[in-house]
């Protein structure tokens, strides 16, 4: 698009491609001149990860640029460790969360990808037991020979 008054382009507005743009003079002795304008096509930013999240302890995903290579990814919020130019993240050095990986390309007409991506903490499996060590005392034995007297069934058996 273009501004028949000021001649300005509004290269977002237009379509890519090879334009001639034309100045034509009002005055009394009119003149033209022309010149070639090219509106390139913005770089294509288009990456993926393999999933969207990821285990803390899993192995660390690296992204596949499907479009213009050689740009630089970030993440926001901060927490999520990346490599700038690979996109790898180090899942077990990131702090579990969901974050929004950027891609910017460095061709001629810059552009960005984004996807979100998120590191899942690791369940909690910790236990614990009262003390590090039992040992069966007498008291614990009578109860069980009572326990097992009790039940009819089990009287003519012996318990040890």
């Amino acid at each position: 698009m273009i501004s028949a008054g000021s001649g300005t382009v509004d290269v977002s507005a237009s379509t890519p491609g090879t334009y001639t743009v034309t100045y034509t003079t009002n005055g009394p002795c009119p003149n033209m001149s022309s010149v070639p304008l090219t509106v390139a096509p913005l770089d294509d930013a288009s990456f993926s990860y393999p999933a969207a999240s990821f285990c803390a302890n899993g192995p660390d995903p690296t992204p596949t640029v499907t479009g213009l290579p050689g740009g630089t990814f970030t993440a926001t919020p901060a927490g999520l460790v990346i490599s700038a130019g690979s996109g790898t993240v180090d899942v077990s050095a990131s702090t579990p969360g969901t974050y929004l990986v950027t891609y910017t390309t460095n061709g001629p007409c810059p552009n960005m990808g984004s996807v979100p991506l998120t590191v899942a903490p690791l369940d909690d499996a910790s236990f614990s037991y009262p003390a590090a060590s039992f040992a069966p005392t007498v008291q614990t034995r009578h109860r069980r020979l009572r326990a097992l007297r009790a039940v009819p069934s089990l009287r003519r058996q012996r318990a040890w």
